[in-house]
């Protein structure tokens, strides 16, 4: 073994084919990583062949049985940038240049993303290093360019555009990159693929698109143009496949999109009319923990459309099968099939009143545990939550060892016997059968609950967003400072009767007032964000978008004094001959809602410059709410007046701050 010296940059055009150095992955980090340099330099100033022939080196010195080897690989190429320099080199203004500008530009860019391809198939780290130095972008734009779409025929665009999808796919199947693909919008991106008359790029594409889309992207998955029976096609070539693989497809990533695609409620459906349950029964049958457990979990999430559990459940022979695999000495395999066949008998009991709980001695109410609902990804800030709440002598109930399916019935008991739960709300958990059933069975007995919100900027839909309803949740995903947040729940607990009030002191108490609402968690207004998602659970959100940062606030209006001293008055001043839109009159009942009991008086008023009287509708950007709110209990006849306009919609989250201060 031996390290090389990098040659200088001005003689690098001159070094001959033999100089460029091989690529040793047995050898030490030290070594390796001076190798590497050395090829990085190349590929900033060599020859257009002499960049192609090191791009081959890096992309043949991937494939490595040995982990080990692989992992001191990786981490070298991540801390040596050889992969930002690749991307660099596509860098071009018009990406006709890509592929056209010449024959060795075009060869080299081909063997660039070919390279990528496979070892962002291998490795993780590269992968994240290339998402963080803006690959998804550069990528994502790539498949936006409309010339390549429309000349997919090429072979050279087509050989180009295939590794570009598996790229972006490969790297969606990490965790820990969705907020590129979410900036870039990439799942949108590869939609135009869908519609393409070669299979294969079709179905990269579909995949990428599941394993890159988040929650309010996943309307985009519902399959329309059949893509799902080729996906099955090649799943059920790979089963037949001594390496599981088909098409360039692994047997496990194929799987994997699928439960992405299952995701979707009406995707379920299809996924079973498509012909699966016999191809999964063929997964299961195979001597793979891996795949078999993957399988089940797919089963599992599909089971929650009831016509599909009850087509599972006519399948003897597939019951057979789970029934000895609920006995399997692997533990996700069994886990996985055991929550499946639970799964299984909820749904296909006929009636709700039969899925009543079974009635269990339990304490008194003081006696009584926090049950705590979560992700197994998200376990760092839900198991500190757990300690600091121990230590305050709470009694919880956690999954800690991921013991899933072994203990379904323990569960149904914990959550039976709460006296209140912690939902923990995530993409991961919305997408988790087991956290789904628990979610589930916490409503179906009725029990109390706190939303947490454990991801940062995530925003749950679908029946996660069913659940939360007008519910405000409480905010750990990092995006705040975490002590606010904890005396939000602190106050919360104190609320719902799990603690004493001397838990919180004056000095960590929080600063904004609950405010009434209609939910059984009571409303807090303390920023901006509460607001925003305060519309969002009023779906209000598409009515006014994001609240500006811009902040506004009247000051006192002596007009509005007398009408302070009435308490809870609201009254409406209406334009003759203009009709109010749906979305108006629910904005001003929610607001009136939100603040019934502390005697606000409701002033309403209109913008109505350019409407036509007898053909327009008020909207809300058009109307306006004032309310006044006492500044000293005391005397009503101080008050100051708020307005709640929607021109200027940061207005609105002033005058709830205000009045929480007040109240």
């Amino acid at each position: 073994m031996f390290s090389i010296k990098p040659p200088k940059d001005q003689d690098i055009g001159k070094l001959p084919a033999a100089v460029i150095p091989t690529i040793d992955v047995t050898t030490d980090r030290k070594t390796l990583c001076s190798t590497l340099e050395t090829i990085n330099s190349i590929l900033r100033h060599g020859e257009s062949h002499q960049k192609l022939e090191c791009v081959e080196k890096i992309m043949l010195a991937v494939y490595r049985d040995d982990t080990k080897q692989s992992k001191n690989y990786d981490k070298a190429l991540v801390k040596t940038k050889v992969f930002e320099t690749m991307l660099e080199l596509m860098k071009f203004k018009d990406y006709n240049d890509l592929l056209f500008k010449d024959d060795e530009t075009r060869d080299l860019n081909i063997g660039i993303v070919s390279c990528i391809m496979n070892v962002t198939n291998f490795l993780k780290g590269v992968g994240v290093a290339i998402a963080e130095a803006g690959g998804i972008s550069l990528l994502t734009d790539i498949c936006r360019f409309k010339p390549f779409l429309k000349l997919l025929q090429n072979e050279h665009i087509y050989s180009f555009m295939l590794s570009v999808v598996a790229i972006l796919h490969n790297i969606g199947r990490l965790t820990s990159v969705p907020q590129y693909f979410s900036e870039s919008k990439t799942a949108e991106a590869l939609v135009p693929f869908f519609d393409s008359k070669d299979e294969r790029l079709k179905i990269y594409a579909f995949i990428g698109a599941a394993q890159t889309c988040n929650d309010s992207e996943i309307h985009m998955l519902v399959d329309t143009k059949g893509v799902i029976s080729s996906i099955l096609k090649y799943v059920q070539k790979a089963t037949e496949s001594c390496s599981c693989c088909y098409g360039g497809a692994e047997l496990k990533e194929l799987m994997e999109g699928i439960e992405k695609l299952a995701s979707a409620d009406p995707n379920k459906k299809k996924i079973l009319e498509a012909g699966a349950l016999p191809i999964f029964q063929t997964i299961l049958d195979l001597d793979k923990p891996e795949e078999q457990a993957l399988t089940a979990r797919v089963l599992w999430t599909m089971t929650f459309d009831d016509d599909v559990a009850k087509e599972v459940k006519s399948s003897k022979a597939l019951l057979d099968k789970l029934e000895i695999l609920s006995k399997s000495s692997d533990k996700a395999v069994r886990s996985n099939v055991k929550g499946l066949l639970y799964n299984i008998e909820q749904r296909c009991k006929k009636k709700v009143e039969e899925q009543k709980p079974s009635k269990i001695k339990t304490g008194k109410q003081q006696d009584k545990h926090l049950f705590i609902s979560y992700s197994w990804k998200e376990k760092e800030i839900v198991l500190k939550l757990k300690d600091l709440l121990q230590e305050k002598g709470l009694p919880i109930w956690i999954d800690t060892e991921q013991m899933r399916g072994s203990t379904l019935q323990a569960m149904a008991e914990a959550v039976e016997n709460a006296a209140l739960v912690l939902i923990c709300m995530s993409e991961s958990y919305k997408h988790s059968p087991n956290c789904r059933l628990e979610s589930e069975y916490t409503y179906r007995c009725g029990k109390e609950y706190i939303p947490l919100m454990v991801q940062k900027y995530y925003k749950p839909d679908g029946w996660l967003g069913a659940l939360l309803g007008t519910k405000l949740f409480i905010d750990f995903s990092g995006k705040y400072q975490f002590e606010p947040k904890w005396n939000e729940l602190i106050k919360e607990l104190q609320q719902h009767k799990m603690l004493g009030n001397e838990e919180t002191n004056q000095e960590t108490a929080i600063v904004a007032t609950p405010v009434e609402s209609t939910s059984s968690t009571k409303l807090k207004i303390s920023t901006i964000d509460d607001v925003n998602q305060w519309l969002i659970s009023n779906k209000l959100e598409k009515s006014f978008g994001e609240i500006s940062q811009e902040i506004k606030c009247t000051d006192i209006d002596k007009r509005s004094q007398n009408q302070a001293q009435f308490g809870n008055f609201y009254s409406t001043n209406c334009i003759q001959g203009l009709r109010y839109s749906e979305e108006t009159i629910t904005f001003w009942v929610t607001v009136k809602k939100l603040f019934k009991g502390k005697g606000v008086n409701f002033f309403r008023g209109f913008k109505a410059q350019g409407l036509e009287k007898d053909k327009e509708c008020i909207s809300p950007k058009d109307c306006r709410i004032n309310f006044a709110v006492p500044s000293n209990p005391t005397l009503a006849s101080e008050s100051t007046k708020y307005t709640v306009g929607l021109e200027n919609p940061g207005i609105l989250e002033t005058s709830l701050n205000a009045f929480a201060e007040k109240n």
